[in-house]
């Protein structure tokens, strides 16, 4: 024996003609459901200062490679967060920092001296 599936409207429509009162269901209500918290983004760089706007809190960075974001070298301004101690940025100075995403922008959210051959923290 085969069975045949038929769908909703043919049953309702059947239902219908034989004189049945068909009423559609109310959709079920949507609860909104919170995404997972999404996991931050965070990128390592070094550079050195250019140079930096504390009444904006915007640095101008020329860095190296950072292949972890597909960004080649070049000089770019970031904004800088707050928890960051703007005293401790020099133009000029070498530095190794932390970029996060943070509401689709890329922010400074640590920065530091750098070790190095570019002159970084013995200089």
């Amino acid at each position: 024996m085969r069975l045949k599936l038929i769908g909703i409207p043919v049953v309702a429509a059947a239902l219908a003609g034989a004189g049945v009162a068909v009423q559609a269901a109310d959709p079920l209500p949507v609860t909104p459901v919170k995404p997972p918290a999404a996991t931050t983004a965070t990128f390592k760089g070094t550079g050195q200062i250019v140079d930096f706007v504390a009444e904006e809190r915007l640095i101008t960075v020329a860095h190296d490679d950072m292949p972890s974001l597909g960004m080649p070298a070049m000089t770019m301004d970031f904004p800088v967060a707050a928890s960051v101690d703007a005293a401790a940025i020099t133009p000029g100075q070498t530095v190794s920092f932390v970029l996060t995403l943070i509401d689709g922008i890329l922010t400074v959210t640590e920065i530091r001296p750098a070790a190095g051959p570019r002159g970084g923290a013995s200089q």
